[in-house]
């Protein structure tokens, strides 16, 4: 009975089901949510790069730049510089 499964195996299940249905694990899905997120914020408002951190789960304002980089191949002061410049 799944009722009386204990909450972290039911949780990992949960997980597992999660990676096969979506093709990739649950934190790299959040953090491309997050980023893409982050992304807008950078080309639509002024806020400031650790403002934007804060406001897409990232308390962190050097881990949030290690992992823009690693999905943008670019910094997030980059990505802004780069797009705003193509926009004009």
């Amino acid at each position: 009975n799944p009722a009386c499964m204990p909450v972290n195996q039911g949780f990992f299940e949960i997980i597992n089901h999660f990676n096969k249905k979506a093709g990739e694990g649950f934190n790299v899905f959040v953090d491309k949510v997050r980023i893409k997120h982050s992304k807008e914020l950078l080309l639509n408002s002024n806020l400031k790069v650790y403002e934007i951190s804060e406001k897409t789960g990232y308390k962190n304002v050097d881990y949030f730049h290690t992992k823009f980089k690693k999905y943008v191949n670019m910094s997030p002061a980059e990505f802004r510089k780069k797009n705003r410049a193509n926009e004009g």
